[in-house]
């Protein structure tokens, strides 16, 4: 049950302890743009309305803490940034491999991700503090069942 408790812990510990290391959120915001602005330009049917929608307000959501990350902070930011890469992946992916906008709206993930990676340059240390929470949860938890047997 510990070991259980330890990985809930470590779970919550990820995006929320280390902030992002990058301040420049200029090109990060300048991608969301044009996030915008393709969504605006998918012709009807291709994907539902209601994706769209969802996408749209996501992506509005994050610019909107983009130009309030003084009071929110960057790792909100790089959160909201990688929900909307794994919503706009699958919004990608449900497209047929044989539609012309999968291409040119997963190149544009892409491109997301590689401005998301470097804003959040403190992955590495996000991971290494991950990575010591479970290390002194798993002391804590070998200390309790020792004082428990």
């Amino acid at each position: 049950m510990l070991a259980v408790t330890a990985d809930l812990i470590a779970g919550t510990l990820a995006g929320s302890s280390a902030a992002p290391r990058g301040g420049d959120l200029a090109d990060l915001r300048e991608k969301c743009e044009e996030w915008l602005t393709l969504l605006e330009e998918i012709p009807s049917g291709s994907i539902s309305d209601g994706t769209r929608d969802q996408l749209s307000v996501q992506v509005a959501h994050l610019i909107w803490l983009i130009d309030n990350v003084n009071l929110f902070g960057g790792a909100r930011v790089a959160q909201q940034t990688e929900g909307l890469v794994g919503s706009l992946t699958q919004a990608v992916g449900g497209l047929p491999n044989t539609s012309p906008l999968r291409g040119k709206l997963g190149a544009a993930v892409v491109t997301l991700m590689s401005v998301l990676f470097v804003f959040n340059q403190g992955t590495e240390m996000a991971q290494t503090s991950i990575e010591n929470a479970k290390g002194v949860v798993h002391e804590i938890t070998q200390t309790y069942e020792g004082l428990t047997d």
